[in-house]
C-alpha cells in the first residue's frame, strides 16, 4: 500500500499482481512503484532479494549493496559505461547456482539523479522522470548500456557506505 499513489494485491506464491492507482497519479509514478518495491517484494516471496545494483563482469555478478542514496545505482552506470553489462537496479534477486549463488537480470534500466546522468552522459541524453515524486530520472538502458539478460554466478557483494542523498556539484 502506497498511501496517495497505489495499492497492490500479491498473491500468496508471489506470481500475480494486481493494482490500483489513484486518480490524478501518473502512469509513470504507478509503473515506478511496481517495478522498484512490488516486483522486488513479490520475487522476495520465493527468492533472496538484496538491495543491491548490480552488473556483469568478465569475472561474473558484481553486486552493490548499501543504503539508498549511497551511490548504487550511479557506480552500476558508471562502471557499464566501461564495458560491463547491466544485471539489475536497486534490487538484485540471487538464487543458489551450481552449488554456489547467482544474480538473475531484472529490468533493463537504471534510476539516476540529475547530476549523475549528467555526468556520465552529457546533456545529450534525456530521461523522463522515474515518479512524479523524485528528480531522480529513468535511463531505459537497452541501447545506451550493455545489459545482461542471463543468470550469471555472483562474484562480489561490495557494501557500499555514506552520506545518503544526492551527489554534490563539482
Amino acid at each position: 500500500r502506497f498511501p496517495g499513489f497505489a495499492d497492490f494485491e500479491i498473491s500468496h506464491d508471489g506470481e500475480a499482481v494486481a493494482g490500483w492507482g489513484v486518480d490524478g497519479v501518473s502512469d509513470a509514478t504507478i509503473a515506478h512503484l511496481y517495478q522498484n518495491q512490488v516486483l522486488p517484494l513479490a520475487a522476495g516471496l520465493t527468492r533472496i532479494m538484496l538491495h543491491a545494483s548490480a552488473v556483469r563482469t568478465s569475472a561474473g555478478v558484481v553486486a552493490f549493496a548499501g543504503a539508498g542514496g549511497v551511490g548504487k545505482s550511479t557506480l552500476a552506470a558508471a562502471l557499464c559505461r566501461r564495458g560491463a553489462a547491466l544485471v539489475s537496479d536497486d534490487a538484485l534477486a540471487v538464487v543458489p547456482w551450481r552449488g554456489s549463488w547467482a544474480g538473475v537480470p531484472s529490468y533493463p534500466s537504471v534510476r539516476l539523479w540529475p547530476e549523475s546522468l549528467q555526468a556520465l552522459f552529457g546533456a545529450a541524453q534525456a530521461a523522463p522522470r522515474a515518479a512524479h515524486y523524485t528528480p531522480k530520472r529513468r535511463l531505459h538502458a537497452p541501447g545506451v548500456l550493455p545489459v545482461e539478460a542471463r543468470t550469471t554466478p555472483l562474484v562480489a557483494i561490495c557494501l557500499l557506505a555514506g552520506t545518503r542523498g544526492r551527489p554534490s556539484a563539482g
